[in-house]
């Protein structure tokens, strides 16, 4: 066994799925990535964002209009006894959809894991290049927080990149 989650979920509230308990536990890993993998990986995980404009930030759905909701030929629909005009339907199935991809997780673990990492840019001899780099990851604990699965993916990333930096800033000062 290579990975283990753990999940009890409990019922939707207004449409946002809660999950109680997430757990992933992971046994030691050894991890080899490009750049070009990894942009592969979320785009394919993730096709509605662009991985170069992921760093971290949630990025908003919706356009910006700046000058309030007046709509350029607005239409009735006699669909419903209001009258609401056609895009503010399209709003309301955002919001939906947008719920729908919302999770409420009242607990996440993800366990201290060591971890081998190599990495390689997009160019041929970069900064950013990783070879055979040894750390341990402490545990995550995430409480009471409404993410998507790319949040969750993003804290994660974010909080193992701290994790690095600091592992360097030991490094370099047992270095000097």
């Amino acid at each position: 066994r290579a990975i283990r989650v753990f999940c009890r979920e409990k019922a939707p509230v207004g449409g946002i799925s809660v999950k109680e308990h997430f757990e992933i536990n992971v046994v030691p890993l050894t991890i080899g990535l490009t750049k070009k993998f990894f942009n592969t990986m979320l785009r394919f995980c993730f096709p509605e964002r662009d991985p170069d404009t992921i760093d971290g930030e949630g990025v908003d759905d919706m356009e910006p209009d700046g000058k309030g909701k007046k709509l350029k030929g607005s239409r009735k629909s006699k669909e419903t006894n209001f009258y609401v005009p056609i895009v503010h339907k399209d709003d309301v199935e955002k919001m939906k959809e947008r719920a729908e991809k919302n999770k409420l997780f009242i607990y996440i673990k993800i366990p201290e894991v060591p971890v081998k990492v190599s990495y390689k840019g997009n160019k041929e001899k970069n900064l950013e290049d990783i070879r055979d780099f040894s750390l341990v990851i402490p545990t995550l604990e995430y409480h009471n927080v409404t993410w998507t699965w790319l949040d969750l993916l993003l804290a994660m990333k974010n909080d193992s990149r701290r994790v690095i930096l600091s592992h360097l800033l030991l490094i370099l000062v047992t270095l000097l």
